[in-house]
């Protein structure tokens, strides 16, 4: 490292933004108990303090379909105690907590994408709750 750099910049290591995707492993069979279980696993395990340090739910943690207010609503059956007990759990290990919409109609899968409810799902889905991350693909 060049010895003039200030020691912010020495204390980022130049890594990138690392963490965990729900997707490429379990797609669709997401649910509150395995989040928390990933977020455990990557604190025991070292992630964290390997730099790993966000955990975001890809597709299909939504119902089909939005609510009577437009809003995106987390499956009840998946996420019994909803999206904010979910972030509040991976918050407390210390990790960062982000989900995924689509800026289509649909996502791949299906579920209500954030075409024309952009601001809505950010706010509502993330940013509004202090997520670092929503992901608009």
């Amino acid at each position: 490292m060049n010895e003039n750099m200030s020691e912010n910049t020495r204390t980022l290591r130049f890594l990138p933004p690392l963490g965990w995707n729900s997707w490429n492993t379990f797609t669709w069979d997401i649910n509150e108990s395995l989040i928390f279980e990933i977020a455990d696993c990557m604190v025991k395990d070292g992630y964290k303090d390997a730099g790993y340090e966000y955990l975001v739910i890809d597709d299909c943690w939504s119902l089909k379909e939005r609510n009577e207010n437009g809003h995106l609503v987390a499956d009840p059956k998946k996420f019994p105690h909803g999206m904010k007990a979910v972030a509040d759990y991976v918050h407390s290990k210390g990790l960062k907590f982000g989900m995924y919409s689509c800026a289509g109609v649909r996502t791949c899968a299906g579920y209500p994408g954030s075409y024309d409810h952009e601001f809505v799902d950010a706010h509502v889905c993330g940013l509004g709750r202090g997520f670092p991350q929503v992901r608009l693909l």
